[in-house]
């Protein structure tokens, strides 16, 4: 094994440590999963309803990207366009779709690698197996008898079938799994300056209620990181929808997270006051997330610079210490430390309240201890 790649396993393989796991959404009354706690799922029950979510980086030092249109090799870690499920199909089959793309890996009679949009292509099909202890293997299950496999070049291009059947062994055909997301996935409430608080409805509507998190379970909100940097979706845990905006600038809950209206570009404003969320899809337009006064979600186009109704304020979920004697601090009180200072299980940091008795930015640079609100 090169160094190179021994370096690599050191930092960021799966099983390298132990990471920072979201709060369980059950403390709290919601029966749902995160999608990083599904990240942490690794076995499959054999009839694909279990995902093996994370990227796959081979020996010439690149990750099994999935785009629209085409296959290749990224450098970079933790890259959006990187992150694939791996679908269990049966004993040692494994379908493989990018999670940004919505598109499955698959093999022509030619031996090139493409991006098929239709799962029940028998070209998407592939052996999973290991060689060295160390490395994956992925041959076609249609050109099994070829002997083709993934491979992805020194170059960075994803390579012909035909070529990795000899030599037995090359790198480009040689993966090792690792984590897809460099941290956590941070779990939050947003309230715009109307006092209104995101929340994404069962339903599918999206609408501005004055009740918070965790009191209001359709408020919790999680943050997954996307292309391009700064990029979100915005998935409602309870409700399991993402926000969306449509070609009217309306405001709704999606299903389907490939969506390209499922994309939000935060930004600050006021000197890094409040965060607004401008729409990927409709940039162009200006188009941004708002809540009016009476909690109704604003049309994009109704939307502009400076507005109350756009800018908001993120509340993050606070976790209980787990030093804390009974688990729980008696009364939700925090220090910046994340020892408990005096209960209910859970806390938000209160901007809002430390910004009008201090001043704006106080809250990002004060030094004592955290204050908090508690939830009831």
């Amino acid at each position: 094994m090169n160094s190179e790649l021994c370096l690599w396993l050191a930092e960021s393989c799966v099983c390298s440590g132990p990471r920072t796991k979201p709060k369980e959404l059950e403390e709290i009354g919601i029966h749902a999963r995160t999608i990083e706690q599904d990240l942490q799922t690794d076995s499959g029950n054999g009839n694909g309803s279990t995902y093996k979510i994370k990227q796959l980086f081979n020996k010439h030092g690149y990750n099994l990207a999935i785009l629209r249109g085409h296959v290749k090799g990224i450098r970079d870690a933790f890259d959006p366009k990187a992150v694939l499920q791996l679908i269990p199909l049966g004993v040692g089959e494994v379908r493989i779709q990018g999670l940004e793309s919505g598109l499955y890996l698959a093999m022509n009679s030619k031996g090139n690698m493409y991006a098929e949009p239709d799962e029940t292509n028998e070209a998407t099909i592939f052996l999973e197996s290991s060689s060295g202890g160390y490395y994956l293997n992925y041959l076609s299950k249609k050109y099994a008898h070829l002997g083709w496999y993934v491979g992805i070049t020194k170059e960075g291009r994803a390579k012909n079938g035909k070529k990795t059947f000899y030599p037995w062994g090359q790198k480009a055909i040689q993966f090792v799994s690792r984590k897809a997301y460099d941290e956590p996935h941070p779990l939050r409430q947003i309230k715009n300056r109307h006092g209104q608080t995101l929340a994404i409805m069962n339903n599918g509507e999206v609408r501005g209620v004055a009740e918070e998190a965790p009191a209001n379970k359709n408020a919790v909100l999680e943050f997954i990181p996307t292309e391009p940097p700064g990029a979100y979706r915005i998935r409602g845990i309870q409700a399991n929808l993402y926000l969306a905006m449509d070609a009217k600038g309306k405001l709704y809950g999606e299903s389907d997270r490939t969506e390209g209206s499922t994309i939000f570009a935060e930004h600050t404003q006021s000197k890094g006051q409040y965060y607004v969320y401008l729409s990927a899809k409709f940039a162009h337009h200006g188009w941004h997330v708002g809540l009016t006064k009476a909690g109704k979600p604003k049309r994009g186009k109704r939307t502009a610079y400076g507005q109350k109704a756009i800018q908001f304020i993120r509340k993050p979920i606070l976790p209980v210490p787990l030093n804390s004697p009974t688990g729980t601090p008696s009364n939700g009180l925090f220090d910046n430390q994340g020892q408990p200072v005096g209960g209910e299980d859970l806390a938000f940091i209160d901007d809002e309240e430390i910004e009008e008795e201090q001043g704006p930015g106080a809250f990002m640079l004060s030094k004592g201890p955290t204050q908090v609100r508690t939830i009831t």
